[in-house]
């Protein structure tokens, strides 16, 4: 009876894969499940972001990457990590 019950599992297990796995299988796996990556806004010109270099060159966030507390209106205290290129010489839009 025992041996009816194995080989009735044994039937029942899923088929065993073979082939070869790479990084890349893994990467892609990771990127579907992940979904689709967000929408990002229109690249602006450096002449209109003014207020937003001065707030750079000062090491304070824009006000537009800032959190502020609802109920006070106080800001929050968020680490804010911002990598720039200067792009000026390149043809806008790119």
């Amino acid at each position: 009876e025992e041996a009816a019950a194995a080989a009735a599992a044994a039937e029942r297990a899923a088929p065993r894969r073979t082939g070869v796995a790479t990084l890349g299988d893994s990467r892609r796996a990771a990127a579907a499940a992940a979904g689709p990556p967000p929408e990002l806004p229109e690249l602006r010109r450096y002449e209109e972001n003014k207020e937003f270099m001065e707030h750079l060159k000062r090491g304070v966030p824009p006000v537009e990457l800032r959190e502020f507390d609802l109920s006070s209106g106080a800001p929050l205290p968020r680490p804010v990590d911002i990598a720039l290129g200067d792009m000026r010489p390149a043809p806008f839009p790119a």
